[in-house]
């Protein structure tokens, strides 16, 4: 398949994922058309606000709207190929805050999008899916198999999300893929996230604060680097008929445990500091581990940017490029 032969939609396009496969994308000839929500990150020089693409904004075309409407989804989706379907609300402790919020962007969005898509003849719909949808592991590490079990109102719209894909393929045909990814992480994230919230605690000279999930444990995490998921994502677009109504895990297959990566940031930043530990938390889940065999048999597809490596990159770009005074703001309070 030859990209530049392609009309590509991404939504949620100027968030962390969203503006790193923009980047590939582009690269790779790929005409890009960009569904952005506004928000009050950063402004462009057309006067709306964007974040994480504004270096692109002359080398694809953006569209301004929201999944939760009908008629902008509509709009971007115009003569499209393949859409990847990104937008949502993905902070687990906000859906806790927000349901109503958060079940209208990852579900009614999804539904919009397969609509659209099914409407305008798009040959590919791939949803970015969450091993989070496993909820609670009955074993480790999680294949495809699990059952999906609600952890949570972001848990609970993803696997609505899913189900709508898959509901897609097979009552109207629409062809469509759902990778599943652990916890990615990388330059450009929210701070809300765990790892760029460690970073920046230690670049503002705080300590980072890590919940416990019983009196001696902390929660373990499968952290995987953002090239590695673009080069997943970039080759479920690109072997199409390995992949459609395929469910494939991407994730590192290790459990970190939050006490040992915050203690090797603190170390990669040449700092001496103990972290704080919080209250415990019934919320939390203790380990996440996935298996992402089935993605390297169909798409020859492994990790290859070690913690260290990418956390040494993501450490870099924070330092160099994020405002040290600005805090993660809901998504749901834009003062646009």
């Amino acid at each position: 398949m030859k990209w530049s032969d392609k009309t590509v939609l991404v939504t949620g396009a100027d968030g962390f994922l969203g503006s790193h496969l923009c980047d590939a994308l582009v690269e790779r000839g790929a005409n890009v058309v960009a569904l952005v929500r506004p928000s009050s990150r950063a402004v462009s020089s057309s006067g709306w606000s964007l974040r994480n693409i504004a270096h692109l904004e002359n080398r694809i075309t953006i569209v301004w709207g929201d999944v939760r409407n009908a008629f902008s989804v509509l709009k971007a989706m115009r003569n499209v190929n393949i859409v990847y379907h990104l937008a949502a609300q993905s902070h687990v402790a906000l859906s806790w805050e927000y349901p109503v919020e958060t079940v209208e962007t990852n579900i009614l969005g999804s539904l919009n999008v397969l609509e659209s898509a099914r409407k305008e003849g798009v040959e590919q719909a791939i949803y970015l899916g969450s091993d989070k949808e496993y909820g609670q592991p009955k074993y480790l590490p999680l294949d495809e198999d699990h059952p999906l079990l609600i952890s949570s109102p972001y848990a609970t719209s993803k696997i609505f999300g899913d189900m709508l894909f898959n509901m897609y393929l097979k009552d109207y045909n629409l062809p469509t893929i759902v990778p599943r990814m652990s916890n990615v992480y990388g330059p450009r994230q929210s701070e809300e996230k765990v790892i760029p919230s460690f970073i920046l605690c230690l670049l503002r000279g705080k300590k980072p604060r890590i919940n416990l999930v019983n009196k001696n444990e902390t929660p373990a995490r499968d952290f995987v680097f953002i090239s590695d998921v673009i080069q997943a994502l970039l080759a479920i677009g690109e072997q199409k008929e390995k992949c459609i109504g395929e469910i494939l895990n991407f994730g590192s297959g290790e459990a970190t445990r939050i006490d040992d990566l915050a203690l090797l940031i603190i170390q990669m930043m040449g700092l001496e500091i103990e972290p704080e530990y919080c209250e415990l938390t019934s919320q939390d889940i203790p380990t996440e581990k996935v298996n992402f065999d089935k993605a390297k048999r169909l798409l020859g597809w492994k990790p290859l940017v070690t913690l260290e490596e990418g956390l040494k990159q993501t450490i870099e770009w924070y330092k160099s490029n994020y405002p040290l005074n600005i805090g993660f703001s809901s998504p749901f309070k834009s003062t646009n």
